[in-house]
């Protein structure tokens, strides 16, 4: 598997000659401005997945991305919104620093080859990121009115305050992120903002959600990355609990026939696109659960959105809530055997 991030932009895709995955990009490729009810597959097809998708679909963005010895590369984003402030969230190997974010342009709107309507912001300061789980969030300015508008979650509970009291009587105050895998109960917090190196006193982590003040019981340092540090925490507020099971519950259906996953993304730097597959598989490891999948993807789709359709409608609505942030892809007939169909073998990871 290889990331998906562009070094040249197109405008227009069938221009991507040089593309080893999926060119000529005649099939599969829908232009996220000509979407329409009849691009979906019969098994999703309705007004309301559609106008669900559309909507969504608002949030994705391209980055472009100036690297330290002076090249652009070029990947996706979504937006999200957490205790107020709209972050983007995208791969560790498109944005993965400081400067990354600092030397980061994003384009909001781009649906059209003319760039008709594009709105254009810059990174600000780096919220969090991880490359173990391959995620970066960051902030940035300004916020175009249309995202603001936006009805989008905002996710108050995840984020929680810690406060470490080191054994030299040295303290550390950062913002950290809960997050559940298994049984296990966690909170990150960007290393920079601790001394994982140094003796813990005292670790206070509280968590405000809708004014509620939440205690949360630390237990212990589980494992430090090169960007952040991973506390393990008895529990977490049920309001919290109940939105991260909200993102995750759909990939658990005994029948993954049923949801079909749809990517909305900048493949090749170019304008929005939308492409649709099959689900393969879900895998899991340590921290990070992946979606392997068929919907179409190339360099340039890093970061991009992917969201599973479909399942039973009474329990998620029409679609699924599972939202992913595609990250790797290859060339590949089949998997395990399964034809792919459309060529792709993708991987995915679950915002969990």
């Amino acid at each position: 598997m290889e990331v998906e991030v562009a070094t040249e932009a197109y405008p227009s895709i069938i221009d991507a000659e040089s593309c080893l995955k999926n060119h000529p990009h005649t099939s599969g490729f829908t232009l996220f401005a000509d979407f329409k009810i009849t691009d979906l597959p019969t098994a999703i097809r309705s007004e309301e997945t559609m106008s669900y998708l559309k909507y969504l679909g608002q949030t994705v963005v391209r980055l472009t991305v100036v690297k330290t010895n002076g090249q652009s590369i070029f990947g996706s984003g979504v937006v999200y919104k957490a205790a107020g402030k709209y972050v983007i969230l995208t791969n560790d190997h498109v944005v993965s620093s400081d400067n990354d974010v600092k030397n980061c342009s994003i384009d909001f709107f781009y649906h059209t080859q003319d760039q008709q309507g594009v709105e254009t912001s810059r990174g600000v300061a780096l919220c969090a990121g991880s490359t173990v789980q391959d995620r970066c969030f960051f902030f940035f300015q300004p916020i175009p009115k249309a995202i603001q508008e936006m009805n989008i979650f905002d996710n108050q509970g995840l984020i929680a305050m810690v406060t470490v009291t080191y054994e030299d009587m040295s303290e550390t105050k950062s913002n950290g992120y809960p997050t559940a895998i298994g049984d296990k109960y966690f909170v990150m917090v960007t290393r920079s903002e601790m001394l994982p190196n140094k003796d813990i006193l005292t670790c206070e982590i509280t968590i405000v959600d809708h004014g509620q003040v939440h205690p949360v019981k630390f237990l212990k340092i589980d494992h430090v990355e090169d960007k952040v540090v991973c506390l393990e925490v008895e529990s977490l507020p049920k309001s919290v609990t109940d939105t991260i099971s909200q993102t995750c519950k759909a990939e658990c259906s005994l029948d993954r026939r049923t949801f079909v996953p749809v990517v909305i993304s900048h493949p090749h730097g170019g304008p929005k696109m939308v492409t649709t597959g099959k689900m393969l598989a879900v895998t899991e490891k340590g921290l990070v659960k992946n979606l392997l999948h068929t919907a179409q993807t190339c360099p340039g789709s890093s970061g991009g959105l992917v969201v599973t359709v479909g399942g039973n409608p009474s329990q998620h609505f029409g679609y699924a809530a599972n939202i992913c942030c595609h990250c790797e892809g290859e060339k590949a007939g089949d998997f395990n055997g399964v034809p792919t169909e459309t060529g792709n073998l993708n991987i995915s990871i679950f915002n969990n």
